[in-house]
């Protein structure tokens, strides 16, 4: 399942002449109608921190480490509305995709 960020809005900031972004928390839900462990692909994004339904996910850097997933436990998951909220520090991406195995370099 992918879940979109499209709609919501990030500030940009300039700092000594440089375009960087201010840490921004996106939240969002999405419907899922099973318990089975997946993985948060967050392809695109820079580094942070995601949650699940209130779990911490565990953070995230892509630039310097080999994993673009975040493992996602089963019961953490529930039948119908789920919340995803991440915490971009940097760069944010659009999307992030929740998929059956994990992603690593």
């Amino acid at each position: 399942a992918t879940v979109q960020f499209n709609r919501l809005k990030w500030r940009k900031r300039s700092i000594y002449g440089s375009d960087n972004y201010t840490p921004t928390l996106f939240r969002s839900s999405f419907q899922e109608h099973k318990y089975a462990d997946t993985y948060l692909n967050l392809d695109g994004w820079s580094k942070g921190v995601a949650w699940i339904n209130g779990f911490n996910l565990g953070r995230y850097w892509n630039a310097n480490h080999p994993q673009h997933t975040l493992y996602v436990p089963g019961p953490r998951i529930h039948k119908g509305t789920n919340s995803l909220v991440v915490l971009e520090l940097d760069a944010p991406g659009r999307n992030v995709v929740l998929q059956d195995k994990p992603h690593f370099d």
